[in-house]
């Protein structure tokens, strides 16, 4: 489990090598990176979402919590999510006030650092 999330965090962040106690944002990543991450990750059978990155932002970390099955990224569940899914109704709400909806394909919510 390491290795594959070592690697996926090299070819992420364009980095030739990853430490297990490498801390993910430390490293250059952040939240946009993050999206492709977790994608590339599930192409590779590794399920987790953003939000178990950003609680378990080390390889070490994350494959601990995955293993032991602490983190909410259950593969068929996540590809499930639809569009606007991670968004609160207040949010979507908002969004539909400012833009045209069916011109706008998906939103996320912002992380804390943005």
């Amino acid at each position: 489990m390491e290795r594959a999330l070592a690697e996926v965090w090299q070819e992420q962040l364009g980095i030739e090598r990853v430490g297990v106690e490498d801390n993910y944002f430390v490293l250059g990543g952040d939240s946009i990176r993050s999206i492709a991450l977790v994608a590339r990750a599930r192409e590779r059978g590794v399920g987790f979402s953003i939000k178990d990155l950003f609680a378990y932002p080390t390889v070490s970390d994350l494959a601990s919590a995955i293993e032991r099955g602490a983190v909410s990224g259950d593969l068929e569940v996540q590809q499930e999510i639809g569009p606007f899914a991670l968004l609160t109704d207040q949010e979507r709400a908002r969004l539909s006030q400012r833009h045209d909806m069916e011109a706008v394909e998906d939103a996320y919510p912002l992380s804390m650092m943005q």
